[in-house]
């Protein structure tokens, strides 16, 4: 079988295939709507302490006194989309993606994907007017082959774990593979890449090409519509590079 996508797949029979996720890749496995080549910040806007700049074909996030920190919010909103990103992150600094970011009375809330060191989750999240953020609480599980998630019955048990594939669950690797697989998990001081996909009430991280990472479902009641925006907190600057996405739905709202 012949699979179109910029990144080789590992052949599996049956669903799988469809919902493997990329290995051994570089870039994303979909074709952007447009890419930030980090030379001008247009089309995009700051909220909170910290300080944004692009050159030299990346990124920077300064944050303010005392670590406060402040996001690059897209001025596009969006709701199924598709996002990647190259980041790096030193040792006390934290970072994240947050997905329809959508106003309320008091700020805004959304589905924010932390890439901190420490804290590789994704969390529902609400925020005052000046970008601050008020409450965090991690997404029940959701994920792998499923596209849409029922509603929360509280009357269930409970389901520990992760929300799809990949993960602390992974075996090892035969020694003898032409390819070595990439380093699990978060790179502390280098540089990382995260491809994160919200479709319906699913989000999916992919982090460093190593599959399915702290998802979850993602209810409408967290955010339904909004812009991308990328944090920079803590300790230190963070960089990205080649910060992409893609409109996987149009999404219509009266006036």
């Amino acid at each position: 079988m012949t699979m179109g996508h910029k990144r080789p797949y590992v052949a599996v029979s049956g669903l799988g295939l469809i919902l493997l996720a990329p290995v051994f890749g570089t870039g994303p496995s979909f074709r952007p709507d447009a890419t930030v080549k980090g030379s001008s910040l247009a089309g995009w806007h700051t909220l909170g302490d910290a300080v944004w700049k692009a050159q030299n074909g990346e990124i920077t996030g300064t944050p303010g006194p005392g670590g406060n920190g402040g996001w690059l919010v897209l001025d596009k909103s969006l709701q199924d989309a598709g996002i990647y990103a190259s980041f790096r992150c030193p040792a006390g600094c934290r970072t994240g993606v947050l997905l329809r970011a959508e106003k309320t009375a008091d700020g805004m809330k959304g589905i924010y994907v932390s890439l901190t060191e420490g804290d590789v989750a994704t969390y529902r999240v609400t925020l005052d007017a000046q970008g601050k953020e008020l409450q965090r609480e991690k997404l029940r599980p959701g994920g792998g082959q499923m596209r849409f998630a029922p509603p929360f019955d509280p009357a269930a048990p409970a389901r520990g774990g992760r929300g799809g594939r990949g993960g602390a669950g992974r075996a090892a690797s035969p020694v003898n593979l032409p390819l070595a697989p990439p380093e699990p998990g978060l790179h502390t001081g280098d540089w990382n890449r995260v491809e994160i996909d919200i479709d319906a009430n699913i989000v999916r991280p992919f982090l460093n090409d190593n599959g399915e990472t702290s998802g979850g479902v993602a209810d409408d009641e967290f955010g339904r519509f909004g812009p991308i925006a990328l944090y920079a907190g803590g300790a230190g600057e963070v960089h990205f590079k080649d910060v992409s996405y893609k409109d996987l739905g149009v999404k219509e709202t009266p006036p």
